[in-house]
């Protein structure tokens, strides 16, 4: 794979345009590559395997960071979605500011704007993602995301693996392997811990 690291100038333009990351999802620190470590390796899978027209949609998109990454590389097909209207709008500002062409949707529901889509990215939320009150389980969550993929697409999902107690209402996988949509195959697994707690990266293919 080629080897990719984080856009400093972008982080430097999104602390411009909101200095203390109030309308973000991010703290400084989780700026810092070693937090970001699944987008760094989502990143390189894109790099190395998807053409620079692939349509990729982040869900949960937050401050627009990680498609801006993408963008610096070149991407062109890029789209993202986020239940706070708040947030979509520095994510806005940060691909307007930069002059990238990407497209914002406001929705919290796992609906992907540009479907089929030949990626799909799911940072930070999805062991907490609930849908009309009801907390989805991973095969639940992938069964709603894996018919918008195409064949052939992938899925990048990040899940923690220990619990925490003052989050209990997650999906935590507890050492268990996900139960995911069976029309998915997994391309790649990582797991590194983070300040003491255990964090996974799955990049799923669809095959069928």
């Amino acid at each position: 794979m080629e080897i990719v690291d984080l856009d400093e100038q972008l982080q430097d333009e999104l602390l411009k345009i909101d200095p203390e990351l109030n309308g973000t999802y991010h703290s400084r620190r989780k700026l810092h590559s070693l937090y970001c470590w699944t987008w760094l390796e989502t990143l390189h899978h894109a790099v190395s395997f998807l053409s620079k027209d692939s349509v990729i949609v982040d869900l949960g998109c937050g401050s627009g960071l990680w498609l801006a990454q993408l963008a610096a590389r070149g991407f062109t097909n890029l789209h993202g979605t986020d239940a706070s209207q708040d947030i979509l709008d520095t994510a806005q500002a940060l691909s307007s500011a930069m002059g990238y062409d990407i497209k914002f949707t406001l929705d919290g529901t796992l609906n992907v704007p540009q479907s089929p889509a030949d990626m799909v990215t799911v940072f930070g939320w999805a062991e907490s993602c609930k849908i009309d009150g009801h907390l989805l389980s991973h095969l639940e969550f992938t069964e709603r995301i894996t018919p918008q993929l195409a064949v052939g697409g992938k899925l990048s999902v990040e899940w923690y693996c220990d619990e925490d107690v003052r989050r209990p209402q997650r999906t935590y996988l507890k050492g268990q392997e996900p139960v995911v949509d069976s029309r998915l195959e997994e391309a790649l697994k990582m797991t590194r811990k983070f300040k003491g707690r255990e964090i996974a990266l799955y990049i799923y293919q669809r095959t069928s």
